[in-house]
């Protein structure tokens, strides 16, 4: 009964992956610098309710972020979580983009360097060409954690 009752609770963890993980090449918050629907360039204005400012991907979720603040499909049925599947051979993303009906998109993506991302892709009924690039990871994240420093780090 004891012996069961571990095996429950300890096991699925051994098969979840560690925040660091870094599962597939797209990993990571990309800030858009251009973005293009059915060919027209929208500029990084605060009032288009369509434009992206990111795109951020872990291993299995991506997020879009709209110029107001707000994350793509927030109040639908996938929350702005959309499943996110990497296929790095074929150069493409699959993402659930409703989790109700199961609809799925393929999206091609092309890495023209190390730290840019590109993406063209047909997204909810439109055609999208999105150019970004890597942000820098955070302060944690780079710096690493301390519990003591010897001089205050933020002065």
């Amino acid at each position: 009964m004891i012996g069961a009752l571990l095996y429950k609770t300890v096991v699925p963890f051994f098969g979840r992956p560690s925040h660091d993980d870094h599962l597939h090449e797209v990993y990571g918050d990309w800030a858009v610098d251009s973005f293009a629907i059915d060919g027209v360039e929208h500029p990084p204005l605060l009032t288009d309710p369509v434009r992206w400012e990111s795109f951020s991907a872990n291993p299995r979720y991506a997020q879009i972020w709209r110029m107001d603040g707000s994350f793509e499909d927030r109040g639908g049925s996938t929350r702005g979580f959309y499943t996110l599947k990497v296929d790095p051979a074929a150069h493409t993303l699959q993402l659930t983009v409703d989790d109700a009906t199961q609809a799925k998109e393929t999206w091609k993506y092309a890495r023209p360097a190390a730290d840019r991302l590109v993406i063209d892709a047909v997204h909810r009924g439109t055609s999208i060409h999105v150019a970004m690039h890597r942000r820098p990871d955070g302060i944690l994240l780079s710096r690493g954690f301390h519990w003591i420093n010897e001089v205050p780090y933020n002065r």
